[in-house]
């Protein structure tokens, strides 16, 4: 999820992605950018997230309290504080990305479904009761729903109010899949 301005030197780029520790597990990263290209990153220690398993992953970044909060199927695995709040992105033409960065030189090598993207701060009780569920388009907050259950074709339909098709470029459908 990136949105760079690149014209006023004050930019805003939102990242959550995988880190492979060199095993047979990995960790959640959640990198931004705010001001003038500063970064923030940070790596989870205890997520564990097992390769070649269905794991349902929630980051939430409050900005009023300063923290990011990682979730695993549900449950608040770990809190990080996080400071200098992402500003001074403005523009809008920018696409966001999903399973590769806006580079396209990193691209996720797995399965994805059921990504939802909020602009308001999830609880943990909403991330605990709906994670497995599918939420309703009036959800408060609810920006984007790709289910990616369509099973072929060249696109991803928005289940939220926004309607934000997605196009689908280098990817293979997987179809009867446990999960």
């Amino acid at each position: 999820d990136e949105n760079n301005t690149g014209t006023d030197d004050n930019n805003t780029s939102f990242k959550v992605s995988l880190q492979d520790g060199g095993s047979s597990t990995g960790e959640a990263r959640l990198f931004y950018e705010h001001s003038t290209s500063t970064n923030v990153q940070v790596t989870t220690t205890g997520m564990d997230i097992a390769a070649d398993a269905w794991v349902h992953i929630a980051v939430v970044k409050d900005n009023t309290a300063e923290k990011a909060y990682f979730y695993k199927n549900g449950d608040l695995v770990e809190t990080e504080t996080m400071s200098d709040t992402p500003d001074g992105g403005t523009s809008s033409g920018h696409t966001l990305t999903i399973g590769n960065n806006r580079d396209k030189d990193q691209a996720y090598d797995g399965d994805l479904a059921n990504l939802r993207v909020f602009n308001v701060v999830r609880t943990s009780a909403e991330i605990k009761n709906y994670y497995k569920d599918i939420v309703k388009k009036t959800t408060t907050g609810l920006v984007a729903d790709w289910r990616m259950n369509e099973g072929g074709g060249t696109q991803i339909f928005d289940s939220s109010t926004s309607n934000n098709t997605g196009a689908i470029t280098g990817a293979t459908w997987v179809q009867d899949f446990d999960q």
